[in-house]
């Protein structure tokens, strides 16, 4: 099942200050067979600088940009580029955990699936004080 292709779409719109944790959590996933896929949708920050710094040190990375048009847009703008098995999506000011996609790679071990959902919920309080 490792040679299952996951495409990640990632809207960035105005997100300097949370687009390097994304890519990063996203990078530095276990599992590395990744279409990522990230979307400038009209940034007026320094969000496109900072993807083409990471797309010029990752050939993983696929950088578009358009006009902004909002999130929707920029996703489907992603998917129509997208060449993965599974599409999955991250928002630029989101992370996800490093085992994320060898998770999800190990429950399509058994049969491949239509659709996979995962939930995430928000930390504690107590859960960020902690950590």
């Amino acid at each position: 099942m490792n040679d299952i292709l996951i495409s990640v779409i990632i809207p960035v719109y105005n997100a300097e200050e949370y687009i390097a944790r994304a890519l990063e959590s996203v990078l530095n996933q276990t599992y590395e067979k990744l279409d990522i896929i990230v979307v400038d949708d009209g940034s007026d920050d320094n969000s496109l600088d900072i993807c083409k710094r990471y797309a010029a040190c990752d050939k993983r990375i696929k950088l578009l940009h358009k006009q902004n048009g909002g999130q929707a847009s920029a996703r489907t703008y992603g998917i129509k580029r997208a060449c993965g098995d599974y599409i999955t999506f991250l928002d630029a000011d989101d992370y996800i955990d490093v085992e994320t996609y060898a998770n999800i790679i190990k429950k399509t071990d058994i049969r491949m699936p239509d659709v996979i959902c995962l939930l995430y919920t928000s930390p504690s309080p107590r859960d960020v004080e902690e950590s």
